[in-house]
């Protein structure tokens, strides 16, 4: 993992820290549904009863939590990466990708006592530092089966909240 794909994923973290919520959430929900108390009127079972279109709704669900999970795993990547930052790195590491804003790095550079050109060289340590971390990480975490680790940008949710 390169320093431009830490950064990336450390400025999803947020995101992806909801998103794993929300999804779990509402694959709980689409699954009370589907296991919820069913009608059994002559009508429905002529149709097929509550069973028709099952397989695709569990389907549905399946996606979810796969996507739920990786994302979760994303969260717990970062996390673990940052704990072994010390408390400047992690600070620097929050005010410029995790939770950036405009007026951060003036912040930073009072709260350090450092020039605002230390405050960036320090940011592009930090990342490759990170970088380090995430691809030994990676190793631990690869499928070759599925030649995919846990993170893998591949695949999108935008489809699953709806």
């Amino acid at each position: 993992m390169d320093a431009k794909q830490v950064k990336s994923l450390l400025m999803q973290y947020g995101k992806n820290k909801v998103l794993a919520a929300v999804l779990e959430e509402k694959a709980k929900h689409l699954r009370s549904v589907l296991y919820g108390p069913t009608s059994s009127s002559w009508a429905e079972s002529r149709k097929g009863g509550p069973a028709r279109g099952m397989d695709d709704k569990l389907a549905q669900i399946e996606q979810i939590e796969q996507e739920a999970a990786r994302r979760k795993s994303q969260v717990k990547l970062v996390e673990l990466a940052l704990s072994i930052l010390d408390e400047e790195e992690r600070r620097v590491t929050e005010l410029c990708f995790l939770y950036p804003k405009n007026g951060n790095v003036k912040k930073l550079c009072e709260e350090l006592h450092k020039e605002r050109t230390a405050v960036f060289r320090m940011s592009n340590r930090v990342l490759h530092k990170l970088a380090g971390v995430l691809w030994a990480a990676e190793l631990e975490t690869f499928s070759p089966e599925e030649g995919k680790t846990l993170t893998d940008q591949g695949g999108d949710a935008k489809g699953l909240l709806t």
